[in-house]
């Protein structure tokens, strides 16, 4: 399965990747973004590799509280 690099795996909203247009990794949320291990069990193994958004990844983190 291809996936859409704009398209977060979870929510298939726009996760606000810039890295997908070149942009300097400095530029983009991501980089500087904490992605507890845990998140990664909700992807779907098939799924080619692509940002999760900011959104689902605050969601992640405030029900693991």
């Amino acid at each position: 399965m291809i996936a859409d690099k704009y398209c977060c795996p979870l929510c298939k909203n726009n996760n606000q990747c810039c890295i997908p247009n070149d942009c300097s990794a400095e530029g983009c949320w991501c980089t500087d973004a904490f992605f507890p291990k845990g998140i990664f069990d909700l992807l779907p193994t098939e799924r080619e590799k692509v940002c999760i958004c900011q959104n689902c990844l605050e969601e992640f983190k405030q029900r693991r509280v």
